[in-house]
């Protein structure tokens, strides 16, 4: 599925979250990390995260306020300084630095973004006023988590955004990431074994 991509300082550049392209950019990221083998909740929950960060999942987006600046955050995670992902896909051109693909690719291999620095192993995260989550210690082991979405959400938050405020929006991100369950859910394609055996019932019909 192809990337929707506004190159801009400014904010939902692809309509809200629930818009048509925002939907198809999140399609795109969830076929991209469930293909690389992550699992369907931990892939819902970055989804979640990505949409708050980048207001829609826009591999466009530079941080507000700073003029196009490489120096602050830009695209789907909000990488800063920008020159992480430039560095990493080879350009600063527009039409290249934002392939969306690309910039999943690159948050894959990310392992050592990944720090439980502010998550205590009973499941507090004090600097953002959470307890109870789940001790998930590296991204690889995330990758895999059938923990709850909202949980997951909240981890990737914490272990990977790591934002600079407390509390930063989780409510937020938990409802892109449930609203994105729901509508995946029924986007997802069907397999070949069960579009062969409709198209023979079809068949039979007539």
């Amino acid at each position: 599925m192809a990337w929707h991509s506004v190159w801009t300082i400014s904010y939902w550049p692809l309509g809200d979250y629930q818009s048509a392209q925002v939907l198809d950019n999140a399609q795109a990221a969830y076929d991209a990390l469930t293909g690389a083998g992550w699992s369907h909740n931990a892939s819902i929950a970055v989804l979640g995260n990505l949409c708050h960060e980048s207001t829609g999942i826009n591999p466009g987006q530079f941080e507000g306020g700073y003029n196009y600046s490489w120096a602050h955050g830009f695209g789907i995670a909000q990488w800063t300084p920008g020159t992480k992902v430039s560095d990493y896909i080879g350009s600063q051109a527009q039409g290249i630095a934002d392939d969306g693909d690309k910039q999943i690719e690159f948050l894959i291999n990310t392992q050592g973004q990944y720090s439980t620095y502010y998550l205590n192993p009973d499941g507090s995260a004090p600097y953002y006023g959470l307890t109870g989550l789940p001790y998930i210690s590296s991204m690889a082991e995330f990758s895999q988590s059938e923990e709850s979405i909202e949980d997951l959400t909240a981890l990737w938050m914490v272990c990977w955004e790591r934002p600079g405020a407390a509390g930063a929006g989780l409510a937020t991100r938990i409802q892109y990431a449930q609203w994105f369950a729901d509508h995946i859910n029924g986007r997802r394609r069907l397999p070949v074994w069960l579009l062969f055996k409709l198209s023979e019932n079809n068949k039979r019909r007539y």
